[in-house]
């Protein structure tokens, strides 16, 4: 598997998504690195930078498209098997601008906000 670049997006575990800003050793252990990228904070709309180790990324790629599952969000629209096909084979103009994606919701964010309801 290749090094992680700068630059790249990336997703971590717990389904956050963003673009990696910079890779900082830690400073106790240097064998020890800290991916470092933008996370928005859903509940209280803010964007602060948060820090991971690379056991807890999950996918990362210099295309955005390559981070979505099936059961995320994308634009307001579920994302299925065919969504992921089709946006895929979208004319190279599109993918300068990231498929033309505006906004994800992962489904691990999703999970993490739902109120279920149970019947007694």
């Amino acid at each position: 598997m290749e090094d992680i670049k700068v630059g790249e997006w990336i997703r971590t575990n717990w389904g956050h998504i963003g673009k990696l800003k910079r890779i900082e050793l830690d400073k106790n252990d240097k064998s020890l690195k800290w991916y470092v990228f933008d996370h928005k904070e859903f509940e209280i709309n803010i964007i602060k930078e948060e820090y991971i180790n690379k056991p807890y990324i999950v996918k990362y790629s210099p295309n955005i498209i390559d981070l979505i599952e099936v059961g995320d969000y994308v634009n307001g629209i579920i994302v299925t098997q065919s969504y992921i096909d089709n946006i895929k084979h979208i004319a190279p103009e599109i993918k300068e601008n990231n498929y033309g994606i505006k906004s994800i919701v992962t489904k691990e964010m999703f999970s993490n906000v739902e109120y279920r309801v149970e019947n007694n």
